[in-house]
């Protein structure tokens, strides 16, 4: 699968469709954690951003180099200051070489592998990525909005909104067809 295309593609259509300034340029990551103990060190590095004790059950996290301003969350876009605010948070000690690729990127979408294929199976959902992903993405979206668009479904990526998203991403490249050539 293209994940950072289809990521890129879906934070950039998300944002559009909501009306958020800022991401039309945007560029996404995404990496899996396949060790569930490194997802639990990773935790030390989400926490730092406000994350709850309930992220530790996440099939993902994704998240937008951004710093206080005040009251508010700027978005930053030099490296310089992502490499700060990656040290700062502990990203640095948790994986170096993810660090120094993740601030060339303005997102970062962290897929808990374990996690997310347990759910997958459990729902019987076929291409479980595209919602995670899709779901991350519309945190971030949600968090440029300053309002909620979206909750959180028992299972997170199946919420009405991150289904509907991805429905109209499809409809909007052409269709499942178009969707699995380009992305799949």
């Amino acid at each position: 699968m293209k994940e950072a295309a289809f990521a890129t593609d879906i934070l950039r259509f998300a944002a559009q469709r909501y009306g958020v300034a800022g991401l039309d340029n945007a560029t996404a990551m995404t990496t899996h954690i396949v060790d569930p103990a490194r997802w639990i060190d990773l935790y030390d590095v989400a926490r730092r951003t406000g994350i709850g004790p309930d992220w530790i059950n996440a099939d993902g996290w994704g998240f937008a180099w951004e710093e206080r301003v005040g009251d508010r969350w700027t978005p930053v876009a030099n490296q310089v200051k992502r490499r700060e605010i990656a040290e700062k948070a502990g990203f640095v000690d948790f994986d170096r070489a993810l660090a120094d690729t993740a601030i060339q990127y303005d997102v970062v979408v962290f897929i808990n592998d374990a996690q997310a294929e347990y759910l997958s199976k459990l729902h019987h959902k076929r291409n479980y990525l595209l919602y995670v992903i899709t779901h991350e993405c519309l945190h971030i979206v949600m968090d440029r909005l300053k309002r909620a668009i979206h909750i959180d479904a028992p299972t997170m990526w199946m919420d009405p909104v991150t289904i509907q998203i991805l429905g109209e991403f499809v409809e909007h490249v052409g269709g499942e067809s178009v969707l699995r050539q380009k992305y799949l």
